[in-house]
This record gives structure tokens, sequence and C-alpha cells, in this order.
């Protein structure tokens, strides 16, 4: 017997023993491993159906139940998919094909490598993982940002409300402003009429000043004309129930020496003021000026004997006049002293013939 034919029986008793210690369907018995519903993902319906699958000396055959052989099939059609073509590897690699104590090979095991196509899906669902923490931290970013806009609108609403108010004071200022305005025009222009009503009578009033002067000055005139005629006689003494013109005579016969005033046509005389403890002056009205002024005039002449009877003479003047003159007599007086010729006329003293005027007064 040759050595080859040695070698095939030791194959065929192998084989008789693994078939007796193993069932029938095991799965590394040959042609007897079923197989159903393997499928592609397209549309090639070739890989339909059941099929036997069987492992011999490493190698796997697919068989369908018609006895079949479709090995060559199943690796050309499963070209298109790298992990399951059967020309570089078996769809389920032996990782050892050490014999046992048996003299067989190890059953096939599964690998344990990720195929490319789990790799990419793992790859891309880190990727979103990363991602989906970016959208996170966005979001949270996102919601910050929010919470500052909507921080921002509560304080631009504040800043509207503000600013309506403020716009709303302004208007009302300026609308107060602008009646200011119109009212201070309008009292301008009164004020303007006021200001030529003022200068009106202004104007008015000095024109009056100097007619109610005119008219005071006519008046004195007047009243001094109605006083020509008339003397005072101070001094003389006073009785009951007395006859004021026989006095008056009587002193014009016994101090002025005139018997002819005795003549003289006397309209009025009567005492004048209130009663006091002097006696109050005579006042005598003569029919005739040239009467009077004889008398005035003989006074002048008889002033020592008048003056040592306690009694003198004078004229009949207008208050305004009196009042007007009462300042100016010490000033005649000291021209006299100084030898300067004096004389009133009205209410003015000419000193040497001209019209004396006091320091800031006016005539």
């Amino acid at each position: 017997m040759s050595q080859a034919e040695k070698n095939s029986n030791i194959k065929n008793s192998d084989l008789e023993t693994k078939n007796k210690k193993r069932p029938a369907n095991s799965p590394l018995s040959e042609g007897v491993a079923d197989c159903t519903g393997i499928y592609r993902t397209d549309n090639d319906n070739s890989l339909k159906g059941t099929f036997n699958i069987g492992y011999s000396n490493g190698q796997c055959t697919f068989k369908r139940k018609k006895k079949r052989v479709i090995r060559n099939t199943v690796s050309s059609s499963l070209s298109d998919y790298p992990d399951m073509s059967f020309t570089h590897q078996n769809p389920f690699p032996v990782q050892s094909t050490s014999p046992t104590h048996y003299g067989f090979p190890m059953p096939p095991m599964l690998s344990m490598t990720t195929p490319p196509w789990a790799t990419e899906i793992l790859d891309e669902v880190k990727q979103l993982k990363s991602k989906l923490k970016t959208m996170e931290n966005i979001e949270k970013t996102v919601n910050m940002i929010n919470s500052k806009v909507g921080n921002l609108e509560s304080k631009f609403k504040t800043l509207e409300i503000r600013v309506s108010d403020t716009e709303k004071a302004c208007e009302y200022q300026s609308n107060a402003y602008e009646a200011n305005m119109v009212e201070m025009k309008s009292t301008k222009d009164e004020l303007k009429n006021l200001k030529r009503k003022c200068d009106s009578l202004e104007s008015s009033s000095k024109y009056l000043v100097g007619e109610k002067e005119k008219i005071e000055s006519k008046l004195d005139e007047m009243e001094s004309r109605s006083m020509r005629v008339n003397l005072l006689f101070y001094g003389v003494t006073e009785e009951e129930h007395e006859n004021c013109t026989s006095r008056v005579k009587n002193v014009c016969k016994d101090i002025l020496g005139m018997p002819e005033a005795d003549t003289y046509l006397i309209e009025r005389a009567q005492r004048i003021g209130k009663k006091g403890s002097k006696p109050r002056p005579i006042l005598v009205s003569y029919h005739y000026f040239a009467e009077r002024e004889a008398v005035r005039l003989k006074s002048y002449d008889k002033s020592g004997e008048l003056r040592a009877a306690g009694v003198g003479i004078g004229i009949q003047l207008p208050k305004a006049i009196r009042d007007a003159r009462k300042p100016l007599y010490d000033v005649m007086e000291n021209a006299k002293k100084a030898g300067k010729t004096v004389r009133f006329v009205g209410k003015n003293l000419f000193i040497n013939g001209k019209l004396y005027k006091p320091e800031g007064m006016e005539h």
C-alpha cells in the first residue's frame, strides 16, 4: 500500500470518528448546516433562499437544498462588499487552525475587528456628540445672551418711558416758554404804550406845573391888588368894645404927627387873628390908595417913634408871599448892614438891582 492510500484511509477514518461524535446538524459537518435568509441590501435576488453551509479543510461552501454549490456565485455576488468577500477571507474567519487532541481543526470564531462602516458610524457619532456639546455651549451662550437682551429690553423700555416723559416735559416747557414769550411781547407793547403815556403825562404835568405857577402868580397878584389899600397896625393896645378906626387915627395923629389923617376915609378897621395874651393886629382898609401910601411912607420917617411906642405899621401881603419872604429877611438885613440897597417885589428879593437866588433853590 502506497503512502497516498494510507493518508486517504486516515482521513476517512477521522471523518467517520468526527461524524460519530458530532450530531448531524453540526455546523462543522459537511453539507448539513442550514443558512436561511441571506440577503443583500440591493435588489439582487440571486442570494435569496435556503443554503447548506459546510466546512472542509478551512474552506466554507454554500449549497442550496438542491445540492447546487453556489460558492463562486456567492463570492462573485458579494464582491461589492469588501467585508463579505470570499476570495480573501471567510465570512467567519478562523482564528486558530491548530489541531485539537482529536486531530481536527478548531471551529471558526467571529473576528473582533471593527468594520470600516462601523468605524465611520462611530466617528460620526463622536462628531455628533462633540457637536452636541458645542450646541449645548452655544445654547447656554444664547440663553445668556437672551437674558442679557431681556435685561437690555427692560432697560430700554424704562429709557423709552423716561425719554417719553422728558419729551412731554420739554414740550410742556416749550409751550410755556412760547406762552411766556407771547405774554412778554404783549407786556413790552403795553410798557411802550405806558411809556408813551408817561412821557405825555410828564409833558402835560410840566405844562400843568407851569400853568399852576402862572395861575398862582396871577392869584397872588390879584390878592395883592385887593390888599394894596390895606395897612396893618401892630402893637396897638386892645380893649373891650373898642373903636378900631378911632384908635388908628389917634396913632397917626399922636405918633406919626399927621393931623390930616383925621380926614382920611377909612372903609374898614378891625382886629384879625385869634385873641391871646398879645394884642391882635388891626387891619385898616383905606378908600384911597394915595392916603394909604401917605401913612405908609410917614411910618418910614417915624420908625424910631413907632419902635419906642411898640407900634408897627406895614402893608398886608398874601400868605404865599409872606411864606416866600420869611427865609429872605436875614439876607435882607445883612445886605442893609453891608450898605446895599434891597427891596422886595412880590416873592423876590433884589439886592443892588439884581435878583437874589438862594443856593440849591430855583426862583
